[in-house]
């Protein structure tokens, strides 16, 4: 699917989640690694410090990586990819938080008070609240 989604919209992906087992009733999301996931050849083409410790085998942690998805992410210039199923509730909440994490935003006062939620609005809204 990666390379579906990389040939089809773009190259500049990032997995933060994966599927394993598809197909099957024991299908799972789970996290991805980002040095697996090629998360630095990625990352490293919009920084160039990242790019300049990457050439120089310098040690990039996982954090950095992952602070440096956010601020592309939120430049376009690199795009978190996560799996999941909204049917069967797989990878939702990883989405979300992922959301929050990488696009960060100030929320309105009233829905601030309500729970990040895959379900719509409706599904979550507490009396008084609208």
């Amino acid at each position: 699917m990666r390379d579906l989604i990389r040939k089809l919209l773009d190259e500049r992906i990032c997995e933060v989640s994966v599927a394993q087992q598809e197909g099957t009733e024991s299908v799972q999301v789970v996290p991805a690694d980002p040095g697996e996931s090629g998360w630095i050849e990625v990352l490293a083409l919009g920084s160039e410090p990242l790019m300049d410790d990457f050439a120089n085998n310098e040690v990039i942690t996982e954090d950095r990586l992952r602070q440096e998805l956010g601020r592309q992410s939120r430049q376009g210039l690199a795009f978190p990819l996560f799996a999941g199923s909204a049917a069967r509730g797989l990878g939702v909440r990883e989405l979300l938080s992922g959301l929050d994490r990488y696009f960060p935003v100030q929320p309105s006062r009233a829905l601030s008070a309500l729970p990040l939620s895959g379900l719509g609005l409706a599904d979550s809204c507490r009396p008084g609240l609208m």
